[in-house]
């Protein structure tokens, strides 16, 4: 089976959400990276989705970012989930090149709640 490099869905959609908190609070990536004690080509790695986010780096960057708890709890939870395989990986070796990428938005969905018409 091919090794994917490109982030899933999940992870995709944490990171962008955890950017998002960071340009509304003002802050650089340099200043989250201090504030968790990492690198600041971790946090863009973290706001790309190519890292796997941990809930001890979502739940302090979204503290430093003086987001809600709430928020941290969401996110929490979709970055606990953001390393499963989505339902089509089985079948990664037959999709075309141009399609897997396409794939990825679709990799959350369940094809049988999908409706033929």
């Amino acid at each position: 089976m091919v090794d994917r490099q490109d982030p899933s869905a999940l992870r995709w959609l944490v990171g962008v959400e955890l950017r998002n908190f960071r340009v509304r609070a003002g802050e650089t990536s340099a200043a989250a990276a201090r504030s968790i004690g990492c690198s600041p080509g971790k946090i863009t790695h973290l706001e790309t989705g190519r890292y796997f986010p941990q809930p001890d780096e979502v739940a302090g960057l979204l503290k430093f970012y003086g987001a809600p708890v709430w928020e941290a709890d969401r996110l929490n939870s979709l970055a606990s989930r953001s390393d499963q395989k989505t339902w089509w990986a089985p079948w990664v070796d037959v999709l075309p090149d141009g399609s897997r990428h396409t794939s990825d938005w679709k990799g959350s969905r369940n094809p049988s709640s999908s409706t033929c018409r």
